[in-house]
């Protein structure tokens, strides 16, 4: 075989061997991640995955620098080689003061993104983003402010997200995503998940009010390739 045709065998067999992570010239998202075979190696991101497209457009490219502070907050990521298994919870407690109104309506068009952020050679990086769509499966509690609940994740995996409105000191947010649907990105390398040259930021925003929650972790209790932990 010669010509046109061994070429495309062996451009079809360079491409297999690369696998489904291949990145393709012109797209601009990666493929979605699927199930890893037992003992497979994590494939390592570089900043270039990142800047482009390795995490979705929902998120602003660098953390907003006004945002709701807490008074505690907690990051725990598992990343599994069975993507079924991953899970990412975000808790945002004991912080500033906000309003129901602040909280916008996710019943009508308000929506939200938990945005990650990793700091990669003094530079700030946007590594992934979960989305949560509004309208069903968010309820509404006069008092307390909005929740939302779907035990099949199929919004960027998320089944939770909790907004809970008050005085200073009282408020609180909590997310809690797991499953295939969840975008985690690839770990940073075969011994970390972030690369953490300074700290990891991590925000929940809206689309419609500009409100945002922010939470810096400087230190981390766990950062391999199959886990992160903070503080």
């Amino acid at each position: 075989m010669s010509g046109p045709r061994q070429n495309i065998a062996a451009a079809a067999a360079f491409v297999l061997l690369l696998g489904p992570r291949v990145a393709i010239a012109g797209c601009d998202r990666a493929p979605a991640r699927a199930p890893a075979p037992r003992g497979a190696r994590p494939q390592v991101i570089t900043v270039r995955q990142y800047e482009d497209g390795g995490a979705s457009r929902a998120c602003p490219v660098q953390p907003q620098s006004t945002c709701e502070t807490p008074g505690s907050v907690r990051l725990v990521v598992r990343n599994s080689l069975d993507s079924t298994k991953d899970s990412l919870v975000w808790k945002w407690r004991r912080g500033d003061a906000f309003e129901q109104a602040d909280i916008g309506n996710p019943a009508g068009k308000a929506k939200y993104a938990l945005c990650l952020y990793d700091s990669i050679e003094s530079a700030r990086v946007l590594s992934a983003s979960l989305v949560v769509e509004p309208g069903r499966g968010w309820t509404r509690d006069e008092a307390k402010g909005w929740q939302y609940k779907d035990p099949r994740g199929k919004s960027s995996g998320v089944t939770g997200l909790l907004l809970k409105s008050g005085e200073m000191g009282k408020t609180r947010v909590r997310l809690a995503a797991s499953g295939p649907e969840l975008p985690l990105p690839p770990p940073a390398s075969g011994s970390q998940f972030f690369h953490k040259d300074g700290s990891v930021v991590v925000q929940l925003v809206t689309s419609t009010s500009g409100q945002c929650w922010t939470s810096t972790f400087m230190t981390a209790k766990e950062n391999n390739a199959a886990s992160f932990v903070a503080p």
